[in-house]
């Protein structure tokens, strides 16, 4: 259950930021691609990222679209 919460923010994030590979989303939150790696083997969004998108797109992984 925790990897399809996992799996839908990081779908969602794809979405909202308009990033759909690895390179293109490590980019956006200014982290090296293996930070974006750790992250998915975690099954966990840093809240350095979630703090980004708030500010830069206004959204959370969760709300609505």
């Amino acid at each position: 259950m925790e990897n399809q919460i996992f799996d839908a923010q990081m779908a969602r994030l794809k979405l909202v930021i308009r990033k759909h590979t690895a390179t293109d989303l490590a980019d956006f939150f200014g982290v090296p691609q293996s930070a974006l790696s750790a992250a998915v083997r975690r099954g966990t969004t840093p809240p350095r990222w979630t703090g980004i998108l708030s500010c830069v797109k206004n959204v959370t992984p969760e709300s609505e679209l």
